[in-house]
């Protein structure tokens, strides 16, 4: 680890707010020195190479590399709101016949791809979650619905388009493609 150190001392990024201990433990538990080191892109560097950054101290990296990691996780968080709100939204869509209908025939058209992202193999057998669900006496759409991640949602909701010849309604297409450009 203290490699690490010395390479950043190297590149001229000094240690006034964190001294060199504490960006040890920062390296060794809490980002990585690669992580770290990608946040000093956007710092200016003498125009000798040799002379490394201008005036960079660890600790601004290692607050933006805090700053990043909060803001994924608020925006994780809104994302999984937004997508629950558009199971909702499909839910309010369909009645549970037509839903019923959806869901099957999604299933059938994307049975591999589903079964590859919600089964898994344990002692060499595929156990599927949905065992049984695509049976249409014992399917329960709001289940499959709630199950569904957002690729998966994303499909159905373009497959629901396609298979109802009908356009769900406006604040639903804006939801599903605002959060599509986020998670991206």
């Amino acid at each position: 680890m203290n490699n690490f150190i010395e390479e950043l001392k190297k590149s001229n990024i000094k240690f006034k707010n964190i001294d060199e201990t504490k960006a040890n433990e920062i390296i060794k538990k809490e980002f990585s020195f690669y992580h770290l080191l990608d946040y000093s892109i956007i710092f200016d560097k003498y125009k000798n190479p040799n002379m490394g950054f201008v005036n960079l101290d660890f600790s601004m990296l290692y607050h933006l590399a805090k700053i990043d990691a909060e803001f994924s996780l608020i925006l994780m968080q809104m994302c999984m709101h937004i997508e629950n709100h558009i199971k909702v939204l499909i839910l309010e869509e369909f009645d549970e016949n037509d839903l019923k209908k959806a869901t099957i025939n999604f299933y059938k058209d994307n049975q591999y791809d589903l079964d590859r992202i919600y089964c898994y193999h344990d002692n060499g057998s595929l156990n599927n979650p949905f065992n049984n669900c695509f049976n249409e006496n014992t399917l329960k759409p709001y289940q499959i619905i709630d199950a569904l991640q957002f690729g998966s949602l994303i499909r159905f909701y373009d497959f629901t388009n396609t298979f109802f010849q009908k356009s769900f309604n406006k604040q639903f297409f804006l939801e599903i493609k605002m959060l599509e450009s986020v998670r991206r």
